[in-house]
């Protein structure tokens, strides 16, 4: 019986390299379940838009709804023309995310990263000038949850072992 080689967590696989044979690397499973998250967002924020465009009274009458598009919309305004470029954003990251484009991971990373400095810099700002920017419970909530998520992201696509290292095999 032939000895099969086991492959550990982290651990790089070397291939030969012959013309015309493309090795696709393994998705690790939180980019799996990130590049989901992105689709089901961009879904969301599409179905959202053509509600709006149909029935525009629809989306008024569900108070929460406006918590969970800017949530789905990554806490940019979900108001106006802009809406239909979030959701293709959102949605093409979530492509890139499952195509394992490198662009599509720092993309991600970047944006979140930023929305976590951002209302980072918002709680401290609030905090010394003893001012409150979330004036519900609903929108409180929204927001830590974003920063929430927002940093589970940051940290799986940044430091997850074995995910920098899946993005580094495809070129684009």
């Amino acid at each position: 019986m032939a000895k099969v080689q086991q492959r550990f967590s982290g651990q790089r696989v070397e291939f030969s390299h012959f013309p015309g044979i493309e090795i696709r690397p393994e998705r690790p499973a939180p980019v799996t379940l990130i590049a989901l998250f992105q689709f089901a967002k961009a879904w969301f924020l599409v179905t959202a838009i053509a509600i709006g465009r149909f029935v525009p009274d629809a989306l008024r009458s569900v108070p929460a709804l406006q918590a969970i598009l800017y949530f789905a919309a990554h806490g940019r305004d979900t108001r106006g023309p802009l809406l239909p470029i979030v959701a293709a954003y959102v949605g093409l990251i979530g492509c890139g995310l499952w195509r394992l484009w490198r662009w599509a991971r720092r993309s991600l990373i970047f944006s979140s990263a930023g929305m976590i400095a951002l209302w980072a810099f918002r709680f401290v700002s609030d905090w010394a000038a003893g001012t409150q920017t979330l004036k519900t419970s609903l929108e409180e909530q929204t927001v830590y949850f974003l920063v929430f998520i927002d940093a589970v992201i940051v940290l799986y696509l940044a430091f997850y072992d074995g995910v920098p290292q899946a993005f580094e095999e495809v070129k684009f």
